[in-house]
């Protein structure tokens, strides 16, 4: 089988690394688009899901030895602090885990090339499934159709930086100012220093006139207000610096032989997390439902309902379930002449 996955969202990476150790023929090729933004860290692990739970074993002992932990959790207002202990979280530097499923994808045999997620899907007419891993405002999404994204803008803006200064806790301040309230989320990124979200209603933002200053000037007037260590502005993916957090859900997850994952799928907030964590667990899903019978048939299967089977669509798919009837197959198990034969994996789905 062959596989294309347009991007290189953590997810992508990770069913390419499942499919090869599914079955080693698989071909996967991964086209790189370009990405010029840094993501801030993500929760991984909370009080609620404390421990990353894989099945590729090699993967989950690499990204356990990115998770920066920490059990303080502190709150502080204008004149208060508050700091409480035995809350256990999780956090990751997306860019690190990238590097590390990239790496572990090569050994495994995934190809890496450079391309243009805007290119038309007839460039990759000679894949059996297509993954749009190319982020929230996927192209290949947009191109395939038959998706229903939705879209929500907040209405509070935020400005992401990069600080060197470690972070111990998972902090969240809070400060009054003449114009409005101001919020700096705090999340550590282990040896890469911390990640520092600033987010204040849109109308503040306006009436403060930061909307319009230069990065220098808000990087001073947040390192004076909340007496933090900001190293730089991590620009939006479209070069802004401030920007209103878009929620975006699909449905469905896929269209003919696209299939959509990671942040082309969905999104949320860093303050809730556990987003790359569940577009991981997404992979895992996806990996034996897409060639749940490697070798067996050419065509994917049914991607929209766990519990469907292969599509029939081939002369192998065909050719197998009329021969399962009165004997064994590479596909499913023997069946008796004397009862009715049961559905195997390459059987015409009736859904």
């Amino acid at each position: 089988m062959k596989v294309t996955c347009v991007g290189t969202d953590p997810a992508g990476l990770y069913l390419g690394i499942l499919l090869k150790r599914r079955d080693p023929s698989h071909v996967v090729r991964f086209i790189e688009t370009p990405d010029p933004t840094t993501r801030p860290a993500s929760i991984i692990c909370n009080p609620i899901r404390p421990r990353l739970k894989l099945t590729d074993a090699e993967t989950l002992d690499d990204l356990n030895q990115a998770i920066a932990w920490s059990d303080k959790v502190t709150v502080a207002t204008d004149d208060r602090a508050f700091t409480t202990e035995g809350l256990r979280y999780g956090f990751v530097d997306p860019k690190a885990v990238t590097d590390s499923l990239k790496r572990r994808a090569t050994e495994l045999g995934c190809t890496f090339v450079r391309g243009d997620s805007r290119s038309s899907l007839d460039a990759f007419s000679d894949s059996d499934l297509v993954v749009a891993a190319d982020g929230p405002n996927s192209p290949v999404r947009t191109a395939a159709g038959g998706f229903h994204p939705d879209f929500a803008r907040s209405s509070n803006v935020s400005v992401v930086f990069q600080s060197s200064e470690p972070a111990g806790a998972l902090r969240y301040a809070f400060r009054t100012t003449e114009h409005g309230i101001f919020h700096a989320f705090t999340l550590p990124r282990g040896p890469n220093g911390s990640s520092v979200i600033v987010e204040t209603p849109a109308q503040v933002l306006r009436v403060s006139g930061l909307d319009r200053a230069p990065p220098e000037c808000i990087i001073a007037f947040c390192r004076k207000l909340f007496s933090l260590t900001l190293d730089r502005i991590v620009p939006a993916a479209n070069g802004a610096v401030w920007e209103a957090f878009g929620t975006l859900r699909n449905r469905p997850w896929h269209s003919g032989k696209v299939v959509l994952i990671g942040r082309a799928a969905y999104t949320s907030r860093p303050s809730v997390g556990l987003d790359l964590r569940q577009h991981l667990e997404d992979a895992e899903a996806l990996a034996p439902r897409a060639f749940p019978r490697p070798r067996a048939c050419s065509a994917p299967a049914r991607l929209a309902r766990p519990g469907s089977s292969m599509c029939g669509a081939t002369p192998a798919c065909r050719s197998s379930s009329s021969a399962s009837r009165s004997s064994p197959t590479a596909c499913g198990s023997p069946t008796r002449a004397s009862t009715r034969p049961r559905p195997t994996s390459c059987a015409r789905s009736t859904a």
